[in-house]
């Protein structure tokens, strides 16, 4: 369905954001990082792919940009923890992830993305599951 809509439109960025998602689950990176970039949009999806590329100079580059933002705009915190699960920090992805909930942010994607599948053994993941409402 992206394909079809860079067919449409070839600068459609959040069909190059679906791609990016396409190509990460599937371990292409590379493709995942090109995709994510043109989309037009920094994400924490970008910064979790140079993470997993090894592209770690890049990763925490962006993680600097978007803690930056964050102090000043107060979102973005469940990007941040995207690149820190990419970086295997996961003391701070739950410190990130803890404090978007305190916010009153809720990622639509917790329960069901990849990108949060090596935090979900841990016990504070249902425990933030659970402050949520999702866990039924």
């Amino acid at each position: 369905m992206a394909r079809e809509a860079l067919r449409l439109d070839p600068t459609y960025g959040p069909a190059f954001h679906a791609l990016g998602l396409c190509y990460e689950a599937q371990g292409q990176l590379e493709r995942a990082i090109d995709s994510y970039r043109r989309s037009g949009q920094a994400s924490g999806n970008l910064g979790h792919a140079y993470a997993m590329a090894g592209r770690t100079e890049e990763a925490r580059q962006l993680l600097n940009d978007f803690e930056q933002r964050y102090h000043i705009t107060g979102t973005g915190a469940g990007g941040i923890a995207q690149v820190y699960v990419g970086l295997r920090d996961y003391d701070h992805a739950f410190e990130w992830l803890q404090r978007m909930v305190e916010e009153g942010g809720q990622p639509a994607t917790l329960k069901v993305a990849d990108v949060w599948d090596p935090l979900r053994s841990d016990p504070r993941f249902p425990a933030l599951l659970a402050k949520l409402g999702l866990d039924q």
